[in-house]
C-alpha cells in the first residue's frame, strides 16, 4: 500500500525529507528479517520513517491513528539473540 502524497507530506513535515522514504530499495532493506529462516522478507512497508526523538515518535503515532494506518516500530534487528 502506497501512501498518498498528502499523508506522506504530513509525515515528512514531522521528520524532515531526509528521514522518510518510500523508495522500493529502502523499503526492501527494512523488510528483511533475520532469524531461523535467514533470507526471508516480510511484507513491504508503505514508508520507512526515522524519528530522532520521543516527540517525533508521538507525532508519527498520532498521524497513523488519524489516517487509520498500521505501524510497526522497528529497530536495527541486531539485538541479542539466544540459541536456546
Amino acid at each position: 500500500m502506497a501512501l498518498n502524497k498528502g499523508i506522506y507530506q504530513a509525515f515528512e513535515d514531522v521528520v524532515g525529507q531526509d528521514n522518510i522514504s518510500d523508495d522500493p530499495a529502502i523499503l526492501d532493506s527494512y523488510s528483511y528479517r533475520w532469524g531461523p529462516e535467514t533470507g526471508t522478507f516480510a511484507q513491504r512497508f508503505a514508508a520507512v520513517i526515522l524519528p530522532k526523538d520521543t516527540e517525533e515518535v508521538q507525532a508519527i503515532v498520532k498521524l497513523c491513528n488519524r489516517y487509520g494506518i498500521q505501524f510497526k516500530a522497528s529497530s536495527t534487528g541486531w539485538g541479542s539473540m539466544s540459541n536456546h
